[in-house]
C-alpha cells in the first residue's frame, strides 16, 4: 500500500469516526429536546417497549446525511443524484417529523411520499433504468411509474419495520457497508462516499438506540432511510455500478417481512396502516428474543447471507433475479414460521 493510499484510507476512517461522533452528539441533544417537549412514545397494547421513550432521534441522521450530500455534490461535481436524494429526502423527513410531533392521516403521508418521489425522479428521469425479470430493462414513463411505486413502498416498509430497539439503523448500516465497496470498486465514488456517511451516522445513532434504547428513531428518519436506500439502488443501476437486484437482495430482511405481513393482513381484512405487532421480527421478541438479539440476527443475515449474494449478483448481473429468489426464500420461510401478519406467534 502506497503512502498516499494509506493517508487516504486514514482520512476516510477519521471522517467516519467524526461523523459517528457528531451523530451521537446530535442524537443526545435531540433527546433532551424531546424530553422537554413531551415527545415520547408511551407504551400501549401494540408497543414493543415497556417504558416511555423519547422519539425523533433519527433527525440527527437526517441532518448529517443532507449536509454530506451537499458536500459530495460540490466536491465530486456529481450533483444530480445527490440533489435527487436530498430534495425528496427533505420532504420525506419533514412529513415524518410532523407525524412524530402531531400525527398525520395515512392519506396525507401517502400523498407527501408520492410528492417526494416525484421531486426526486424529475431530477434523474432521463437516467432512470428499471430492470425486470428475466432480462428486461424499462425506461421512460413506465420506469418512472415503477420507480415511484418502489420508492413509496420502501418509505413505508421501513416505517413498518422500525419497531424495536436498533433494528432500523442496523439494517441501513449493514446494507451500505456492503453497497459502498461495490460502488467504489465500480468507480462510482459519489455513491460509495454517501454509503460511508450513512454507515457512520447509523453507528453514531445506535450508541443511543441499541437496547435499551434511550431514544427512538421516529418517522422523521425511518421513512427517510427507506427512501434513500431505494433511490441509491436506482442510482447504482443507472450508473452501471451496482445492479438494482443487488440492492434488493441486501434489503431483503425488510422487504420480505414488510411485504408478507402486509399481504397477510390484507387477506384478513385488517387496516394495513393501523399500528400492530404482527411482523416477524416483533413475533420473535414476543417469543422471548430480546430486541438486541433480533437486531443482531438482522446484522448477521445481511452480512453472512444476503451480502455475499449481492456481491455475486453484482459480479454476474445475469444471475441477479435467481440470486434474489435464493436469498428471499429462507427469509420467507422464517416469516411464515413466525406467523407474520397474524395476531400472535407460537412459542419457539
Amino acid at each position: 500500500m502506497t503512502s498516499g493510499l494509506l493517508l487516504q484510507n486514514l482520512g476516510v476512517l477519521a471522517g467516519a469516526v467524526a461523523l459517528a461522533g457528531l451523530t451521537a452528539w446530535l442524537t443526545a441533544r435531540i433527546r433532551s429536546y424531546a424530553l422537554a417537549r413531551g415527545m415520547q412514545d408511551v407504551p400501549n397494547e401494540r408497543s414493543s417497549h415497556t417504558t416511555p421513550t423519547p422519539r425523533g432521534g433519527g433527525a440527527s441522521i437526517v441532518a448529517v446525511s443532507l449536509i454530506s450530500l451537499a458536500g459530495i455534490a460540490v466536491w465530486t461535481r456529481d450533483w444530480r443524484w445527490p440533489v435527487a436524494l436530498g430534495g425528496g429526502g427533505i420532504v420525506v423527513a419533514m412529513t415524518g417529523w410532523l407525524d412524530d410531533v402531531r400525527g398525520l392521516q395515512a392519506r396525507t403521508r401517502l400523498l407527501a411520499h408520492f410528492g417526494a418521489a416525484g421531486i426526486s425522479l424529475a431530477v434523474i428521469r432521463d437516467q432512470l433504468v428499471i430492470p425486470l425479470p428475466p432480462h428486461l430493462l424499462v425506461v421512460g414513463g413506465i420506469a418512472l411509474v415503477l420507480a415511484a411505486l418502489y420508492l413509496v413502498w420502501s418509505i413505508n416498509s421501513y416505517n413498518f419495520m422500525d419497531g424495536i430497539d436498533g433494528i432500523a439503523a442496523s439494517e441501513c448500516c449493514t446494507v451500505v457497508i456492503v453497497l459502498g465497496p461495490l460502488a467504489e470498486h465500480a468507480g462510482q465514488r459519489s455513491l460509495a462516499l454517501f454509503c460511508a456517511v450513512l454507515a457512520s451516522a447509523c453507528l453514531g445513532f445506535l450508541a443511543l438506540n441499541w437496547q435499551p434504547a434511550r431514544i427512538f428513531m421516529g418517522d422523521v428518519c425511518s421513512g427517510f432511510l427507506g427512501f434513500l436506500l431505494a433511490l441509491m439502488g436506482l442510482w447504482g443501476q443507472a450508473s452501471g455500478s451496482v445492479p438494482l437486484t443487488a440492492t434488493l437482495i441486501l434489503t431483503g430482511v425488510f422487504v420480505v417481512d414488510a411485504t408478507y405481513t402486509l399481504f397477510r393482513r390484507l387477506l384478513a381484512g385488517e387496516r394495513v396502516y393501523q399500528a400492530h405487532r404482527d411482523h416477524a421480527y416483533q413475533h420473535a421478541t414476543q417469543c422471548g428474543w430480546s430486541h438486541a438479539r433480533v437486531s443482531a440476527a438482522v446484522i448477521a443475515i445481511n452480512l453472512a447471507w444476503l451480502g455475499p449474494l449481492a456481491i455475486l449478483a453484482t459480479a454476474r448481473p445475469e444471475w441477479g433475479w435467481p440470486l434474489l429468489g435464493l436469498g428471499y426464500v429462507p427469509l420467507l420461510v422464517v416469516a411464515i414460521w413466525l406467523r407474520a401478519g397474524q395476531r400472535r406467534a407460537s412459542a419457539l
